[in-house]
């Protein structure tokens, strides 16, 4: 009667860990599933030979305001200290609200417009993002002016992804 009980004690353990165990797998799949990963083309001009390219790099959960916070990451782009405050898509129109620091380039203004254009091209170009223009504001406000750029109206992608290599 002992072995008996013993073995269907055992048998119990065994099958409720192995429910358990393929729980846990079954659980760790759903999660890596639902971490969805897209390409995209981050789209800038390139200093030396001005021209624009696009530098392709896979972003998990790419909605656009992640884009953006990855267009942040990339050097020699955006004045130190630069931050996205604020993101907002209506009606297929992203209302991007950055920090002060965004608006105190000394560039001129093509130098501001090529900034400005990376961020409205990679927005626009990604069709996966849903975006159609860009409306730019300063801590909550629309400028009229981004350093020499005329900034107050909804800014449409300047160039076709043909155009790129």
């Amino acid at each position: 009667m002992n072995k008996r009980l013993i073995t269907i004690i055992l048998v119990t353990i065994f099958l409720a860990n192995g429910c358990t165990v393929a729980k846990s797998v079954s659980s760790q799949n759903t999660s890596k599933e639902e971490e969805s990963v897209t390409r995209i083309k981050f789209i800038m001009l390139h200093q030396k030979e001005h021209r624009w390219v696009a530098t392709e790099k896979e972003v998990k959960d790419a909605t656009p305001e992640a884009v953006i916070n990855e267009l942040l990451k990339f050097p020699m782009i955006f004045p130190e200290g630069t931050e996205l405050l604020n993101f907002e898509v209506k009606e297929r129109i992203a209302y991007v609200d950055m920090s002060s620091e965004f608006n105190s380039y000394n560039l001129g203004s093509s130098g501001i417009e090529q900034i400005i254009y990376s961020i409205v091209n990679t927005l626009s170009l990604n069709e996966s993002l849903g975006i159609t223009g860009v409306q730019f504001l300063i801590e909550g406000k629309v400028e009229e002016y981004i350093g020499e750029f005329i900034a107050d109206e909804i800014l449409k992608p300047n160039i076709k992804l043909s155009d790129l290599e």
